[in-house]
């Protein structure tokens, strides 16, 4: 396990040196920063700072999520990562070692890019916020009124339902959770796919589970197909908020998560250990 956990770390380090990483954490500025000017326009207005927590209400967003996922899908579009390096760690480390090193690192990287996009979402607040362990102010106001259309958000809404239903903390490591989740099943699933196809494909994929949100937020008689798109789980506010939307119940989230992350990692060390001839390929 060592040797896999070095070949992570490896991975690691090269990944936050290249400009891949940043530019996918760039993607999602443009998105956030229309939520986050509108709260600093009414923060200034009043003269009350703000809260910083606002990536649950981010998470609620069709749009978002697909732009977040889009960068997901970026970090992980060829993956397993296979350089002219990649040979030699495989004789010292062993084939399966080597695979397991590479699912590791799709994990790791998956919460590293979620935590920073949640520091992105704070970042953008700046020089408003104030680290109250509370709402706030500010963002219980515009939840509960039309303020943020006043000052020029007039499609974003704050859900107070979340407000009211989990303190600051709780929201944002259930949303921080859950964004990782949907991370490293959408990269084990791209990881999935280009083993057993080629790279397209894995990209392909990965963007489906993304739109499976709009369409399923955006189309009502699409509702059932919010059983089968973890990207609309992102959305905290509506966790087990009852029969009307017949949406999944948390237990079936984590049974979800558990069956097919299980068998795509197994899947993926099963195909791995048999893909010489992708491995040269690749290395070409």
């Amino acid at each position: 396990m060592f040797k896999a956990v070095k070949i992570a770390k490896g991975g690691m380090l090269r990944t936050l040196g290249q400009a891949r990483f940043f530019f996918a954490i760039f993607i999602n500025v443009i998105l956030i920063e229309q939520l986050t000017s509108s709260i600093k326009k009414f923060s200034e207005a009043v003269q009350i700072k703000t809260s910083p927590w606002i990536f649950p209400f981010l998470m609620q967003q069709s749009y978002i999520q697909m732009i977040f996922l889009a960068g997901v899908v970026l970090l992980f579009c060829d993956a397993p990562f296979i350089n002219r390096g990649s040979s030699f760690e495989m004789i010292r480390a062993g084939k399966r070692k080597w695979i397991i090193g590479e699912i590791i690192y799709v994990l790791l990287l998956s919460g590293i890019y979620t935590l920073a996009i949640i520091f992105l979402s704070v970042g953008l607040l700046i020089p408003r916020i104030d680290l109250l362990n509370e709402w706030g102010k500010v963002l219980g106001t515009l939840a509960q009124t039309n303020a943020a259309e006043v000052f020029g958000n007039s499609y974003i809404k704050l859900d107070y339902g979340i407000m009211i239903k989990y303190s600051p903390c709780e929201a944002m490591f259930y949303s921080f959770l859950i964004a990782w989740c949907v991370s490293f099943l959408v990269g084990m699933f791209i990881m999935f796919l280009n083993l057993l196809l080629k790279r397209v494909p894995g990209a392909i994929g990965g963007m489906m589970i993304a739109l499976l949100s709009y369409f399923q937020k955006n189309f009502s008689n699409l509702y059932t197909m919010s059983f089968f798109s973890p990207a609309s789980w992102m959305d905290i506010g509506l966790w087990n908020k009852g029969v009307v939307l017949s949406y999944p119940t948390v237990e079936y989230m984590v049974s979800f998560f558990v069956f097919f992350i299980v068998g795509l990692i197994i899947a993926t060390i099963i195909l791995f250990n048999k893909s010489e001839d992708i491995l040269k390929r690749r290395e070409a």
